[in-house]
């Protein structure tokens, strides 16, 4: 249902933020998103796997991020203009993959190779 509406925009709504108690994957691959990625997606808590690969977001990955504690899958290849890679947002969280691949601000992939994540 979430996916549905976001498909009809072509932003990232910040009202996803409401429902940040119960999001657990939220895939928005391929929907042809832009602008920036707001903010409050670091409030969703309980997100293990965000995925918004292949859109044409924009600006800075927001510092937010570092609150996703249970996140394991960060994908934000493919989105020609975001900014503001850290990679210390791979040691930040319990991420096994991290990739901002053809981000041009880095071009960056980190994996956990069972011990530690690694950015290559």
């Amino acid at each position: 249902m979430i996916n549905s509406f976001i498909s009809a925009c072509d932003r990232i709504p910040s009202e996803l933020s409401y429902f940040s108690g119960s999001i657990t994957k939220l895939n928005l691959a391929e929907n042809s998103l832009s602008g920036t990625i707001p903010i409050c997606l670091g409030d969703l808590s309980k997100l293990v796997e965000l995925n918004l690969s292949s859109n044409v977001l924009s600006g800075p990955i927001p510092e937010s991020f570092r609150n996703l504690e249970m996140i394991d899958n960060l994908l934000l290849y493919q989105n020609k203009n975001l900014t503001g890679f850290s990679p210390e947002m791979c040691h930040a969280n319990t991420i096994i993959k991290f990739d901002c691949e053809n981000c041009p601000s880095s071009s960056c992939s980190c994996h956990n190779d069972g011990s530690k994540v690694i950015c290559v």
